[in-house]
């Protein structure tokens, strides 16, 4: 359960980061496109210049749709098919471990609790197997030694039945 938690802590971390990286993106390329309107070719280079990896990625493919001319063209480099921001994927893939750690670490707690349970039925199985020779009569003592061997027939059953990991 530490290991889902701490990959789940993870995912968050990573997926606030690639929001806040995409944040800049936007800003920088509402820069962008501010000085273009402008017409100040100069500070739309230097900002155009200035994109992340996925920003410039997406830029670049975003500017070969020729958006000022088609109208057919994605209004932004923003849309799912071009942007693809790599902390948002990693985000995923942490989420998915920690969803498979945390049911790994479910099956593990109803394994030790199915073994708990067998340690208390044998203890059971030894407290009736002591007790019977205490009682005076017959009936009795064979009704306690049949529930005690019932007991640990049972747990003996469990026991195979559980997985074992080393």
């Amino acid at each position: 359960m530490n290991m889902s938690a701490f990959s789940g802590r993870r995912a968050a971390a990573d997926q606030l980061q690639a929001y806040q990286m995409a944040l800049l993106d936007v800003l920088l390329f509402s820069q962008h496109i501010n000085a273009r309107a402008s017409s100040n070719e100069t500070l739309a280079r230097f900002y155009a210049d200035r994109f992340r990896g996925e920003a410039k990625t997406a830029f670049e493919s975003w500017m070969a749709t020729q958006p000022f001319e088609n109208t057919a063209a994605p209004p932004h480099p923003f849309v799912t098919n071009l942007y693809k921001p790599r902390l948002l994927d990693q985000a995923r893939t942490e989420e998915v471990q920690s969803e498979r750690l945390w049911q790994q670490a479910g099956d593990a707690g109803r394994t030790a609790r199915s073994y708990v349970l067998i340690t208390v039925l044998l203890a059971s199985a030894l407290f009736c197997g002591g007790t019977a020779s205490k009682f005076d009569t017959v009936w009795i003592r064979r009704a306690a030694l049949g529930l005690g061997l019932a007991a640990f027939v049972f747990a003996a059953a469990r026991l195979f039945l559980l997985p074992i990991r080393l």
